[in-house]
């Protein structure tokens, strides 16, 4: 009798990673993006301008965003926290702002790159600000991916404490 052989091929994207990668899509859209365009219509499109105005749309952009990720990572942890008297630790509140901030300023450059000529302000030769781009983008979607793992297992673990009387029980009617 032939054994029994199973030919199993791996899924390449899995619906955690097809999570990821949608989140890290999603974190290009900014409301303050709509300002770097209104500002090229207007051909305010200067170095001296956009080595201020670029930087400042850039942190008030993350700032924005991360209140607004924080707020409901918050609110999905809220009920949780307060059932089980869990306070969440100022070290893990700063780890996620700080993170956050810095990924959607990174985000926030990437996407202002190409408009109009505002890449010129940054390099002179289009090869360099090409590696660049790219370089920034690969350095952004490794920090987006550190910082979801991190948060998830954080997560995580406070669920497993908040909830660790139920298996608690579970195993005691076990035995």
């Amino acid at each position: 009798m032939d054994s029994l052989h199973v030919s199993y091929t791996p899924k390449l994207l899995t619906q955690r990673k097809k999570h990821v990668i949608s989140l890290y899509v999603k974190r290009f859209y900014s409301p303050f993006i709509l300002v770097a365009w209104l500002f090229t219509a207007i051909d305010f499109v200067k170095c001296e301008y956009v080595r201020v105005y670029i930087p400042m749309l850039a942190i008030v952009s993350s700032i924005h965003i991360t209140r607004k990720r924080y707020v409901n990572w918050y609110k999905d942890l809220l009920i949780i926290l307060e059932a089980n008297d869990i306070k969440l630790t100022v070290q893990n509140k700063v780890y996620f702002w700080v993170s956050e901030v810095i990924i959607q300023i990174i985000i926030f450059l990437l996407s202002v790159w190409w408009v109009d000529d505002m890449h010129d302000c940054v390099a002179d030769f289009k090869m360099r600000q090409g590696v660049l781009w790219i370089v920034m983008f690969l350095m952004s979607f490794v920090l987006h991916v550190m910082h979801y793992m991190y948060m998830k297992e954080y997560t995580e673990g406070i669920v497993k404490i908040a909830y660790s009387h139920v298996s608690d029980d579970v195993s005691d009617d076990i035995l």
